[in-house]
């Protein structure tokens, strides 16, 4: 485990358990914020299992020769790139991004290597304002105890207009003139069975989400359990059905060996955070903040709103990792007690999480963005995408106050 993050995992132990004894908490209190966050971590463990569906078929690289026949120009070239991150991005997750830069790098060196980076962040970061299976989504379903059908229509539409809202910014900011070429190696009689991968890729997401429904509808359950249903079942369902065993067997083993002895360090932390966690629910810190932001005079969506996201989003610039920040706002704020409904309250702590994950240089996208770019991480972060994410925190303010 980093130092950093044993320290920060450490000081949040001890904050908890001194809250817990000021609030003459006992021995069952202590062991339920101890698993607080058993269903996140469960979650946490579990969803790579989903990227073994990829693997029965040859999906990215087909997407991105069928892709590669209309990309003619700067502006193509960004838009198609969001979408091809945003596609992979709902099942493969962070991993999405050294998966995608490693498929185009070769098309890349035709563009400017900015606009490259912008929409690998940018197309990535808007799922995690629906997809069931980002951390982000479920770290707000559990400590809002809202289920994910409630929030995924919204969720959904403010991540089509984030992608919209960075064409836009793009087309406007553009420049020099949108003429540069890229002739594709591709034949073209290659063009018509490529097509087949993007439908059977949105023929796969279709069926991931209406799985994670219909088990949601069956078992009365949230996506915290949900999810790491289909992430064990849908990937051997598939396999069965396409025979594919072998490469299922292949890749379980991997992540059995590789993948989750890699995520402890995750887990100690989402169990800190946890732990602290339980321990603000229990204590009346809630009621001092509340009584604060209303002699502050933040007694309406339209003040709330912003003054949440950029609460999120200054902390994380300094360190603070947004589920800590998300958690303790969820806690220590109940959504009866501010002038915010249950929807308004989760998409905010959602759109606060995309804010982090695009502006803040210790984010987990900007590290990544830095170990395959050998770019700083405010290279890749905020001098990027600044203008970008102060766009979209007005914009879903303006949205979330008109509900």
């Amino acid at each position: 485990m980093k130092n950093s993050n044993k320290l920060l995992a450490m000081a949040l132990f001890i904050l908890g358990a001194y809250i817990l004894i000021k609030s003459n908490a006992g021995l069952k209190d202590l062991l339920r914020a101890f698993t607080e966050n058993a269903g996140i971590i469960t979650l946490l463990l579990t969803v790579p299992l989903l990227s073994i569906i990829l693997h029965y078929d040859n999906y990215a690289e087909g997407i991105l020769e069928l892709a590669e026949k209309y990309i003619t120009s700067n502006f193509s070239f960004y838009t198609i790139t969001v979408f091809i991150v945003n596609g992979l991005g709902m099942i493969l997750n962070l991993a999405t991004i050294p998966l995608v830069y490693q498929l185009m790098e070769k098309t890349s060196q035709y563009y400017p290597q900015k606009l490259y980076y912008k929409a690998l962040t940018r197309g990535f970061c808007t799922n995690l304002m629906w997809s069931p299976n980002f951390i982000s989504v479920a770290v707000v379903l559990h400590y809002l105890k809202i289920p994910w059908y409630k929030i995924a229509p919204l969720g959904l539409l403010l991540a089509i207009v984030g992608n919209l809202l960075g064409i836009v910014i793009e087309r406007l900011s553009r420049k020099e003139p949108d003429v540069r070429l890229l002739v594709s190696s591709h034949k073209e009689g290659t063009y018509a069975s490529r097509k087949r991968y993007s439908y059977k890729l949105i023929g796969l997401i279709a069926f991931f989400i209406f799985y994670i429904i219909l088990l949601e509808l069956c078992i009365d359950q949230s996506v915290l359990v949900t999810v790491p249903l289909v992430s064990f079942t849908a990937p051997l369902i598939l396999a069965l059905i396409l025979k594919k065993m072998g490469i299922f067997k292949e890749k379980f083993r991997d992540y059995l060996h590789v993948s989750l002895p890699g995520m402890h360090n995750e887990v100690f932390l989402f169990t800190a955070i946890g732990f602290l966690g339980y321990a603000l629910r229990i204590s009346n810190i809630g009621q001092y903040i509340v009584d604060l932001i209303n002699r502050l005079g933040f007694n309406s969506a339209s003040c709330l709103i912003p003054l949440l996201l950029t609460v999120i989003a200054l902390l994380s610039l300094i360190g603070v990792h947004p589920i800590i920040s998300i958690s303790t706002v969820a806690v220590t704020l109940p959504v009866g007690t501010l002038p915010l409904t249950e929807l308004q309250m989760a998409v905010t702590l959602l759109a606060g999480y995309l804010l982090y994950l695009i502006l803040s240089p210790f984010s987990a996208l900007s590290l990544i963005m830095t170990g395959i770019t050998k770019e700083s991480p405010l290279e890749v972060s905020i001098k990027l995408n600044f203008t970008y994410g102060v766009s979209f925190a007005a914009v879903t303010s303006l949205i979330l106050s008109l509900l």
